[in-house]
């Protein structure tokens, strides 16, 4: 029985060139989540609902070095 191919590495963190970039994706997207949030408060007020459920991230970058 054959073995099972080796994973690949992960492409961004190999390439350092792209780690500036994808650190401005991140900071960036981050940034326009929580002005999106902001926005929707001002314009709907606060969410309610049970505090126990937490809220799904959004705008997040996978993290394929895990």
């Amino acid at each position: 029985m054959p073995k099972a191919p080796e994973a690949f590495p992960p492409l961004l963190p190999v390439i350092p060139e792209y780690k500036p970039w994808l650190d401005r994706v991140i900071k960036e997207t981050a940034a326009d989540a929580k002005m999106a949030d902001a926005a929707f408060a001002a314009h709907h007020g606060p969410l309610s609902g049970p505090t126990s459920v937490p809220e799904t991230s959004r705008g997040t970058i996978a993290d394929e070095t895990t």
